[in-house]
């Protein structure tokens, strides 16, 4: 990503522990889910943990400490829903379904 806005995604990101790993604009071949209001998903990011850095931001997180389950789903849920958010997008996490989104790397 080159632009002022795609960077200022990544230093988000990167804040909270995550790291754009990669995007694509889907085609309607790809079985990419429609938007909640019925419009076709123009580009798709992949977010991802950058490993070690994570843990000390989770570890900060009230999802940490709450002693409720999944506290790593519930602090993703909340910090990359406050983005989506803040950028107008909508957001897809591989824990929530049925159904699961399933996603692989293609040929």
């Amino acid at each position: 990503m080159a632009t002022p806005v795609a960077a200022t995604i990544e230093k988000d990101l990167a804040a909270a522990g995550f790291l754009l790993l990669g995007g694509f604009m889907p085609e309607n071949t790809d079985g990419v889910p429609a938007l909640s209001d019925g419009a076709a998903t123009r580009a798709l990011l992949l977010i991802g943990s950058t490993g070690p850095s994570l843990g000390p931001v989770l570890r900060l997180s009230p999802e940490y400490s709450d002693n409720c389950p999944d506290p790593l789903d519930r602090y993703t849920r909340r910090v990359l829903g406050t983005m989506a958010s803040r950028y107008g997008f909508q957001i897809l996490f591989p824990f929530d379904g049925p159904p699961i989104i399933p996603f692989s790397v293609g040929p």
